[in-house]
């Protein structure tokens, strides 16, 4: 326990002290740690790692956060460093630099030829970087996968993810939903969970039709009916 290390757990008791369990407060203790992302001490850094990587998207995204790129690309040349490669990956695609936008588009482009792993960090940071223009080149990943690909459910949770932080993507994001399912009805689950936190009905009809179909599992019958009854029907 440095001088520093116990300052900082003097003031994470001051700010917890104020800290229930709001979504509010969630992001608040988020942002104190935050601050620490790019402390000398290393101990601090991999402590707001942690809460990063285990906080939700839409919390962590409204926070901007600077990280010097050269830092977080520290994190991918050594092998005691892989746990904190997937956060590492999202906060390249919140920085500003030409730096980190170059890396995040060449990775992102190596994740829709399917050679390379994070396939969900990757593509979410590819829609920050470029926004509709990755959205679009996802869809056309999505359309040419096989539906047993391992790639096709973390780009589904990248779309999830990026249009909630994005609702001007949404639209566009809801037709590709409704072509990935058309293709591959195990995605229905995902998809209806997203269209409910976004409080949509626009695939309602969809959601129905598999309803009354057989080409869907029990679990995912079981999801979709709880969602239509509870949030779709009028």
């Amino acid at each position: 326990m440095t001088p520093e290390r116990a300052e900082f757990v003097n003031r994470l008791r001051e700010a917890a002290a104020s800290w229930p369990s709001t979504k509010s407060v969630k992001q608040d203790r988020i942002a104190f740690l935050a601050n620490y992302l790019s402390h000398p001490d290393p101990v601090l850094r991999n402590v707001a790692l942690i809460e990063i990587h285990r906080a939700p998207y839409q919390l962590v995204h409204p926070l901007k956060t600077s990280v010097q790129t050269s830092q977080l690309l520290e994190e991918f040349g050594r092998i005691d460093r892989v746990s904190y490669i997937p956060v590492s990956i999202r906060l390249l695609g919140l920085q500003t630099d030409e730096k980190a936008a170059a890396v995040v588009r060449s990775n992102f482009a190596e994740v829709l030829r399917s050679k390379r792993s994070n396939v969900y960090e990757w593509a979410l940071a590819g829609i920050e970087v470029d926004g509709m223009k990755a959205i679009r080149a996802i869809g056309e990943a999505l359309g040419q996968f096989h539906v047993h690909h391992p790639s096709i459910k973390e780009l589904v949770r990248a779309l999830a993810d990026g249009g909630t932080v994005h609702p001007e993507y949404r639209p566009y994001i809801i037709g590709l939903y409704s072509e990935a399912m058309a293709n591959n009805a195990s995605l229905a689950a995902r998809v209806a969970t997203t269209m409910q936190n976004w409080h949509s009905k626009a695939l309602n009809h969809q959601f129905e039709s598999l309803l009354q179909g057989d080409e869907i599992d029990p679990a995912t019958r079981f999801v979709l009916a709880a969602i239509v009854d509870a949030k779709f029907k009028d």
